[in-house]
């Protein structure tokens, strides 16, 4: 059960993160970029935890 729990607040943070960063730059061209490497590195880190 804890793993669940712990799953689920790396998920919230790391979707927390992608937002926050979003929103500090602005929405420019690079944002794109830079909010498409958080999240696979997001989900890279979920991945990791379920090993």
């Amino acid at each position: 059960m804890k793993r669940i729990w712990l799953r689920s607040a790396i998920i919230l943070s790391g979707v927390l993160a992608y937002r926050v960063a979003c929103d500090l730059l602005d929405h420019q061209v690079t944002d794109a970029y830079v909010c498409g490497a958080l999240t696979i590195i997001g989900g890279v880190i979920v991945a990791l935890t379920e090993l």
